[in-house]
């Protein structure tokens, strides 16, 4: 079915950092490089597509011009001249790749294991160039690209600013034996195409993972540095995440005991959408207390915290707290009139 330049540049337009409007012609490995790459190198390929559109549409669709052009261009020059864009995207996605691949494996794991990122890195390079080298009717040799990948990756070792070194003998590699695409290969059903692109997405994104676990730290409130994976092991260790398991244990039990709408029930409750819970925390109350129990405990707490009451020190928090105790009284109270006129409302209606 034939292609539409309206759709595609809807597509571009509200999807375009994703490459979908890639996919939908038929483009998968460019809408890999968009979707991986933050819209073609952070959108500077998102925006170069506004005017491209049309004629990748023409070669999506076997246009009759657009083939006599390429033709053309075949006779011509007999092997793909060299193409700066191109060979930019190949080095972009090349060191984006290999970076993301070295980064991806722990420190104190590559220690060890110091032949995880010479396998890793040159294979991670090769294959960010040659799916830039195969866009469209261009084609290159895998093979050779992979061989100077490797070859480089001695390298690796003793210098991270390898990967720049070793992603730009790959891109001029890639680029030696470039040729013309002159059969286009048979479209592959769209569950196929999917899986495979899915298979990608899913490997960059995993690599993404675990760069930031083992590269990002969080600042604690005393100024000190904790890696993310640290920090997330302590989290699933709380009384916090542990009490968050509770809940949900007890919600999945409450629904299969009662049913799923019950379940519904409790957890939007759970979510407390009106405040009250925090509202009797606030106060220090158990839940259910009389309106004369509320009454009372806020004239107490907000007598103890109110600002005169406590210049001489932290002005600030007895202000805060202060207010909070005014805010949790008024939704208790709002929240039992409320109620309050709904029974009377029911009693007289019975």
């Amino acid at each position: 079915m034939a292609k539409s330049i309206v759709v595609t540049y809807i597509l571009w337009f509200f999807f375009g950092w994703t490459g979908l409007h890639h996919f939908y012609l038929g483009r998968d490995r460019q809408a890999f490089v968009w979707w991986s790459s933050f819209g073609g190198g952070f959108g500077m390929g998102w925006l170069r597509d506004l005017w491209r559109i049309p004629s990748y549409v023409a070669d999506a669709n076997e246009d009759t011009e657009f083939i006599r052009h390429f033709v053309e261009e075949m006779r011509y020059h007999g092997t793909p001249p060299f193409h700066g864009g191109r060979f930019a995207a190949k080095l972009f996605m090349g060191c984006l790749l290999g970076y993301l691949a070295m980064l991806a494996v722990p420190e104190e794991f590559a220690e060890k294991h110091t032949y995880v990122r010479v396998l890793l890195v040159p294979a991670a390079i090769a294959i960010g160039v040659d799916i830039v080298a195969n866009i469209g009717r261009r084609t290159t040799s895998f093979k050779y690209v992979l061989l100077a990948a490797y070859a480089m990756s001695i390298f690796i070792l003793t210098n991270p600013n390898t990967v720049v070194h070793t992603t730009i003998v790959c891109a001029f590699v890639a680029q030696y034996f470039q040729r013309y695409r002159q059969v286009v290969p048979k479209k592959k059903n769209i569950c196929k195409r999917i899986t495979i692109l899915g298979v990608g997405v899913s490997i960059v994104s995993t690599m993404w993972v675990f760069f930031l676990l083992y590269n990002v730290s969080i600042t604690t409130s005393d100024g000190e540095q904790v890696k993310l994976s640290e920090a997330l092991h302590h989290f699933y260790h709380s009384p916090a995440w542990m009490k968050f398991k509770e809940n949900l244990y007890r919600l999945y039990e409450q629904g299969r005991t009662h049913g799923w709408n019950k379940m519904y029930e409790e957890l939007v409750e759970s979510l407390d959408p009106l405040g009250e819970d925090n509202a009797y925390r606030v106060l220090e109350l158990d839940r259910g207390a009389t309106q004369e129990e509320i009454t009372k405990r806020y004239r107490k707490l907000a007598k103890e915290w109110h600002p005169d009451r406590n210049k001489n020190e932290d002005k600030d928090k007895a202000e805060a707290k202060f207010i909070e105790i005014q805010q949790a009284y008024e939704t208790l109270s709002n929240i039992k009139s409320r109620r309050a006129s709904k029974n009377k409302r029911s009693r007289e209606k019975g």
